[in-house]
């Protein structure tokens, strides 16, 4: 660094921020003396700086000369939404926006206490004293942290202890174990990663790259793994991700062998259900679902067989895969809760994901899973203002769609029970996309959803009786003539023709009436058919009603109502001669409105009625007026006139 320029001490950090002259910025600990970043931003010259925490009550800036100046500040809701330190550089090259540190908070939470990080205070607070009446979903809650001691690093990770008696603060290139009731020191260490197993074993990466694995805080396993790891992740497996960011490899506990490498590009965060059935990676795009075989582990160890390159090939299997990018994420038995880019808050079960909850209400920070209180059927978020808010989650819901994706029936009716009454809907369309349609009509309550699930059973009288109450009800007229038409045409379909009639009565559909009494011959109710599609002005069925039922005045008097006028003069020259007259008087009256509408100027009397009579002598020819044009019109109008009092059979034709 040439010069120092400008100087920023960030005590809530314990870091200082150095810029100088020649564009290079350092980033110190002000306790260790540690350097921990450096940075050429390869600028020109630098005219002024500002920096902005956003959890400070005040942020700072400098231009032109050097200068000192302090951002701490007291603690609160802070501004702007950014998260971290935001550092605002002015230089001859333009405005350079650094943002320093991350959104998600250092926090864990066991057994319905929570311990954060702020600086180097571990703070604490008790879920289990929260009453669920106090809150709805997405609230923000009420909680006082109490101050549990200081750390002597600066905490970058923290997590528990399988059995929630110990913590561990991973930062500053060190680790130190603490007891979760009084902070007090168990053991310490040099390291960069730190994680648990499921069994309470954990691990160390050292800068070396070397792996060290503890039992009961004594070192019984390390090794080197042959490649570069960028970082871990605990479980039931030991997970090491490469530092080419290209595959993540498994290990287990015990000998550190390696169990199976996954080549998945860009692993963010891997996650282990409590059975250790099913793991999680997510990456920035995708959050991958695999199922862990640990019998076909357990086997293979068993038999001490060879290591092969890839590990065992039969260790994992792929069940699913989510195009979205998680945030966060927890397992709740065997159902994946997980937060999305999007601000809300989803879980997959047994390959159907559902939205539980939606986030940043109130243009709130983002907020990330702190973890899941079967206690309170709630899930715990935190944002990175260390605000806690909660959303609904039955844990018996959970277990029940759990046990009927594993096939597991009886077990599924003993959590049956406990699910509450507002969460059988959805409880019914798990069951229903998953084939148990019996099941689901029994717990459905809404009226759709019962409507949907007893059409699929072929319950047609069932549906019916549905749609008769629902149309009382306030439901819209639109839904109940939708539902008529889908009961009709599967009535149709399975051979119920008077149900699929009554159904396409009730919702007036003439083209389905017109197909089935057609085909059937039904001419009675053919002509019902015809009168009801006329006063419903659908002229086109009522046209053909009329016509297969040979009334050919009736479809003269159609074409009328239609203002079909040419149609009906040429139809009644062929099937109705006796109206034929009548029929062209009515074309020339519509072509003289016509041509008269479109006239607007100013006419007098004598001049409008000598060109209606022009109008209507270079029109259609009339019978009435010129016979001679029309020969043999009044045998027609006989013959037609005498075979109206009969109806010749089939058999004649």
């Amino acid at each position: 660094m040439v010069g120092c320029f400008f100087v920023f001490a960030v005590k809530r950090l314990c870091v200082c921020v150095f810029l100088g002259e020649d564009a290079q910025l350092f980033v110190w600990h002000a306790l260790t003396y540690k350097k921990e970043l450096s940075l050429d931003l390869n600028v020109e010259r630098i005219w002024s700086l500002s920096l902005l925490d956003p959890s400070s009550a005040a942020s700072a800036s400098t231009s032109g000369s050097a200068g000192v100046a302090s951002a701490a500040g007291a603690t609160g809701s802070g501004a702007g939404g950014l998260g971290g330190l935001v550092l605002a550089i002015g230089s001859d090259s333009g405005t350079l926006v650094l943002k320093m540190g991350k959104e998600q908070p250092v926090a864990s939470l066991h057994s319905g206490k929570a311990v954060v990080a702020r600086g180097f205070e571990i703070l604490q607070v008790n879920l289990r004293l929260l009453e669920e009446q106090q809150y709805q979903d997405g609230e923000r809650l009420p909680v006082a942290y109490k101050e549990l001691g200081q750390c002597e690093i600066f905490p970058q990770t923290i997590s528990h202890h399988p059995n929630g008696r110990f913590i561990a603060v991973c930062g500053d290139g060190e680790y130190v174990i603490y007891t979760a009731q009084a902070l007090r020191n168990k053991t310490f260490g040099k390291c960069v990663d730190f994680v648990w197993s499921a069994d309470g074993h954990y691990a160390i990466r050292e800068e070396s790259n070397r792996i060290r694995v503890h039992t009961s805080f004594t070192e019984t396993f390390n090794f080197t793994p042959p490649f570069s790891v960028e970082t871990l992740w605990g479980g039931a497996l030991l997970a090491l991700k490469a530092s080419d960011d290209s595959f993540v490899c498994f290990y287990d506990w015990e000998a550190c062998r390696l169990i199976r490498r996954i080549d998945v590009v860009g692993v963010q965060q891997v996650h282990w259900s409590p059975s250790g059935f099913f793991v999680a990676l997510f990456t920035s795009d995708k959050v991958y679902i695999l199922r862990h075989d640990k019998f076909a582990v357990m086997a293979a160890n068993a038999a001490q067989a060879r290591e092969e390159e890839g590990g065992i090939e039969i260790a994992f299997e792929l069940v699913d895969q989510v195009a979205e990018s998680a945030g966060s994420g927890v397992w709740v038995s065997e159902c994946l809760v997980y937060t999305t880019a999007q601000g809300r808050v989803k879980c997959w079960c047994a390959g159907q994901v559902e939205t539980l909850h939606h986030l940043n209400a109130g243009g709130r920070a983002s907020s990330f899973i702190l973890g899941y209180l079967p206690e309170h059927n709630r899930l715990y978020l935190i944002d990175r203002d260390l605000g806690l808010s909660a959303c609904s989650l039955h844990v018996a819901f959970i277990e029940y769609k759990v046990a009927m994706a594993r096939g597991d029936l009886q077990a599924a009716e003993e959590f049956l029970p406990r699910i509450p009454v507002e969460l059988h809907d959805r409880t019914a369309r798990f069951l229903f996309s998953k084939g148990y349609k019996e099941e689901a009509l029994r717990l459905a309550r809404d009226e759709q959803l019962r409507f949907d699930v007893a059409l699929s059973l072929g319950r047609l009288q069932t549906c019916a009786e549905l749609v008769r109450s629902t149309s009382k009800s306030s439901t819209e007229p639109g839904t109940v003539v939708a539902r008529w038409k889908r009961l009709g045409d599967m009535a149709l379909e399975t051979g119920h023709l008077a149900l699929a009639a009554s159904c396409f009565h009730e919702c007036r559909d003439h083209h389905s009436l017109l197909l089935l009494y057609s085909a059937s011959g039904d001419a009675p109710r053919l002509l019902n058919v015809a009168a009801e599609a006329l006063k419903d002005k659908n002229f086109t069925v009522a046209f053909l009603a009329y016509a297969l039922c040979q009334r050919v005045d009736n479809c003269v008097d159609v074409l009328w109502a239609a203002e079909r006028f040419p149609e009906a003069a040429l139809f009644a020259r062929s099937y109705a001669p006796s109206r034929a007259s009548a029929c062209v008087q009515k074309w020339r009256d519509a072509l003289w409105k016509k041509q008269s509408k479109g006239d607007k100027r100013q006419k007098s009397d004598s001049q409008r009625k000598e060109e209606e009579l022009c109008c209507r002598a270079g029109g259609p020819a009339d019978p009435a007026e010129h016979p001679e044009k029309f020969e043999n019109l009044q045998d027609a109008i006989e013959v037609l006139l005498a075979r109206k009092s009969f109806s010749p059979p089939c058999s004649d034709f």
